[in-house]
């Protein structure tokens, strides 16, 4: 369940809204700070049970892997910028997690710090594209063996 919450607001593509919306408009919220308030509720969140501990500790999983994805995946270079930042700022924030959870935050950093210390290609320069047949837009184009078009002041 909770990864259907939490992969609904991070997908590819809104998260690439976000970014261009926040840009557009601050006064939205942008890509660090839905992913800001995501940990607060599951990372930050308070239980009162070991069955409400269980349903964080899920919760917390699903958060990393699909930020995870978006840090790997996303064709926005902007949202991988974000998405690993926040991956680098999420290992101090499960520091103050408690005990009870050293398990599973052991488990969370090292995948975070496999992810981020991963080799990565370079990134191999695209080619322009080629330019389309034909004369330019506007052009009346290379007729050579044409008349050539009247134009002067003079009428024909």
């Amino acid at each position: 369940m909770a990864d259907v919450a939490i992969g609904f607001v991070l997908e590819l593509d809104r998260s690439a809204r976000m970014v261009a919306q926040h840009a557009v408009d601050p006064s939205l919220p942008g890509l660090d700070e839905v992913l800001n308030r995501l940990a607060t509720a599951t990372l930050g969140a308070r239980t009162a049970n070991p069955y409400e501990a269980e349903i964080r500790r899920a919760e917390a999983r699903v958060l990393v892997d699909r930020v995870t994805w978006l840090a790997g995946a996303a064709p926005n270079p902007q949202v991988r910028a974000i998405a690993s930042a926040w991956l680098s700022s999420a290992l101090g924030l499960m520091a103050a997690v408690d005990d009870g959870d050293s398990a599973q935050i052991a488990l969370l950093a090292a995948d975070i710090k496999r992810f981020l210390e991963r080799p990565a290609p370079t990134a191999a320069l695209m080619p322009a594209a080629p330019q389309p047949p034909g004369a330019p837009i506007g052009d009346i184009g290379m007729d050579f063996l044409g008349l050539p078009p009247a134009c002067g002041w003079r009428a024909w």
